[in-house]
């Protein structure tokens, strides 16, 4: 978008001026034009336009901490999922859910490029989105048969030479409702190679889609590059300001009306002291005589800065900043890019002077916004479950279960956040006491497994029976922990 200024006077019609209904319709020569020709989404950022964003927003993650965090702060927000088999197969879940982390925990195994496990790799898609807009995840075979990922970066994913026309643009293939067919992928960025196709059904495709006509979605950052940029640009001049002015630190001045005045450069360096008199060095190499100078050991080491003349002063240069104005003109920004991305400013930059009900809603909002955001990644990590599940059942590595629907599983994300877990924790409890909640809803936000709870703690308790039988406490289970002294279990059970 680009706006300019409206100057003169305008040709359109008078009832187009001054009838219009709606104001965002009025053209008026008070207030600058907007030129932004393509309403087609998939038009707006593409090819070259694209990769400039690309390199700026890259280049601000290299070099600004807010705009780093804005990414991988928000991206360690996000979290990932844990997935675990859930068909009505119970004895074939617990086989297929040790089949599945062993596929997954280690980087050697999961990742082609072996740098990547499950939850890291979900990171890194978060990661992506925020900062690139998209990223690919090429599904590919180790040599034993058994499925690994490889990631593509947003760069990569480029026409090369290849002609772009109906179906091929932006090096995505795509079909007629813009549904994505398959990817061009470069090594070299300068157009000069047509690169490798792979089809859309080999790989997993993330993005922050905003309009379903969109090809390729936007950088999360786009919004807030230039403000970012100029943030940076200020606080560089401000820094360079304090810097240069303590290099002069002190200066001498005259009050007097008549008098000539002193500047800044009052004493000159490089100079050395010969015996009683002081000499400085010329830029041609020559020296002078310079009785009224003191040198700059004696400044430091606080012996005197000699005589002044009658109306003569000393002043100290001090630097005023960065002003309060310019502070409060970077949160203004710092806002403006926080909101954009969704979030209050208080989550993504400062939560000082916020009161407990503001800090709660704020947490409140961040929930929903995490929420949300895991509803897209759960689309990636469901699809590569599927995938990684289904041809180690084909080629033979894991058995199929008596249950059909294989793929019926449970998506546990991180555990919530929390800033008051007293609080929080009561009021749970009151909700499982009137049935609001189950014990299923509590271990699924602490990010666990209800049925490997209940069945940890169920061996927990028999066990701890079994020793209080053993050592002979007369009070059995309720000696040894009072806590589950009202729990089922065998009083008189055998030590294993």
């Amino acid at each position: 978008m680009h706006l300019q200024r409206a100057t003169g006077t305008s040709s359109r019609p008078a009832d187009v001026l001054n009838y219009l209904g709606v104001e965002a319709a009025r053209w008026t020569p008070n207030r600058g034009q907007m030129n932004f020709a393509p309403l087609d989404p998939g038009a707006v950022l593409t090819g070259g336009n694209r990769k400039t964003v690309l390199r700026k927003s890259r280049w601000l993650c290299y070099n600004d901490g807010y705009a780093r965090f804005l990414v991988n702060g928000l991206a360690n927000l996000i979290g990932y999922y844990t997935l675990q088999p859930a068909t009505k197969d119970k004895a074939w879940n617990k086989i297929a859910d040790r089949h599945w982390k062993n596929r997954i925990k280690s980087p050697a195994v999961f990742d082609a490029a072996r740098k990547l496990n499950h939850a890291r790799w979900q990171i890194a898609l978060s990661r992506a989105a925020l900062r690139d807009g998209d990223v690919l995840t090429a599904l590919s075979y180790a040599q034993s048969g058994a499925g690994q990922v490889l990631l593509y970066g947003s760069h990569q994913i480029d026409s090369g030479s290849r002609e772009e026309k109906d179906g091929f643009h932006d090096g995505v293939y795509y079909d007629q409702f813009r549904a994505h067919t398959g990817y061009n992928l470069v090594s070299k960025f300068d157009g000069s190679e047509k690169g490798t196709t792979i089809r859309a059904s080999d790989a997993i495709y993330y993005g922050d889609f905003q309009d379903s006509a969109e090809v390729r979605p936007m950088p999360r950052l786009t919004h807030a590059i230039n403000d970012l940029h100029d943030i940076i640009e200020i606080d560089l001049d401000s820094k360079l300001g304090i810097k240069r002015r303590q290099f002069v630190g002190i200066y001498r001045k005259r009050q007097k009306a008549n008098s000539q005045p002193f500047g800044l450069g009052i004493y000159q360096a490089p100079h050395v002291e010969t015996g009683s008199s002081v000499t400085s060095t010329n830029a041609d190499g020559t020296t002078a005589a310079q009785q009224n100078l003191v040198s700059v050991e004696a400044v430091t080491e606080r012996t005197g800065l000699g005589s002044l003349e009658e109306g003569e002063d000393f002043g100290v240069v001090e630097s005023d900043q960065p002003g309060p104005n310019e502070r409060e003109f970077n949160k203004s920004l710092l806002s403006k890019i926080s909101l954009g991305i969704g979030l209050p400013p208080s989550v993504t930059f400062s939560i000082l002077g916020a009161g407990g009900p503001e800090v709660r809603f704020h947490m409140a909002q961040l929930q929903r916004w995490i929420q949300i955001e895991l509803l897209n990644l759960l689309t990636a990590v469901q699809a590569h479950y599927f995938w990684v599940m289904g041809t180690d059942m084909a080629r033979g590595a894991l058995p199929f279960p008596d249950d059909p629907e294989w793929w019926t599983h449970i998506a546990i994300p991180c555990s919530d956040l929390t800033i008051d877990r007293g609080r929080e924790l009561s009021g749970k409890i009151a909700a499982l006491k009137v049935g609001a909640l189950t014990h299923a809803d509590l271990y699924a936000e602490a990010g666990n497994d209800w049925e490997e709870r209940i069945e940890l703690q169920a061996e927990i308790i028999a066990h701890a029976a079994a020793v209080a039988a053993q050592k002979g406490l007369t009070g059995g289970l309720a000696d040894l922990m009072p806590d589950w002294s009202t729990k089922a279990a065998p009083a008189t059970a055998a030590m294993p």
